[in-house]
This record gives C-alpha cells, sequence and structure tokens, in this order.
C-alpha cells in the first residue's frame, strides 16, 4: 500500500512563473505595468492581478536578474513604485 505525505500549505503553489504565462480571464484582471529598462526606455506591458513582476518582465522578455528565482533571498530584482501609486498598493505581506 502506498500512502501519499500531504504537506500543510498556507498559499498557492505557483511553480517558476507559470501562473504569469496565462492571459487575464478577464478585462477585470488586467493591470497596466510600465517597465523602465536600464537606458531609459518605457517597455508598457499587460499584465493581471497577482503576476509576480519579475516572472512578467522575463514572459516579455525585459531583461530583469532575478538571481534567486523571486525567492526573496538576494534583492537583485528590485522594483521601483512612483509614490503616487503607493497608497493604492496594499501593505506587503509574507507569502
Amino acid at each position: 500500500m502506498v500512502k501519499k505525505l500531504k504537506l500543510p500549505r498556507t498559499t498557492a503553489v505557483r511553480h517558476h512563473g507559470e501562473y504569469e504565462w496565462q492571459d487575464p480571464k478577464s478585462e477585470d484582471e488586467v493591470v497596466h505595468i510600465t517597465f523602465i529598462n536600464k537606458d531609459g526606455k518605457h517597455v508598457p506591458l499587460r499584465g493581471k492581478v497577482g503576476d509576480n513582476l519579475l516572472y512578467l518582465g522575463h514572459r516579455y522578455g525585459v531583461e530583469i536578474e532575478g538571481a534567486c528565482e523571486a525567492s526573496l533571498a538576494c534583492s537583485t530584482c528590485h522594483i521601483y513604485v512612483k509614490e503616487e501609486y503607493l497608497d493604492k498598493l496594499p501593505e506587503p505581506k509574507e507569502e
């Protein structure tokens, strides 16, 4: 008899950006994001609520280093949010 081991999880499992490769299911999920590359060029993208910005950028060929693959261990994939949008974002939480 083979038993399956079930481990507790507190968050949804997302494997290496597979969620970011899915298109929004409705216009309510759409988020417009503009990356500014190292040359100052603006790269507008259409993402969805819940996307990881590192993986979303990679999906569309934006050059972003993420040495730890978005595990929050290395700080190479920092992003900056314009001050005018900070109050519109929820408080960060660990997941």
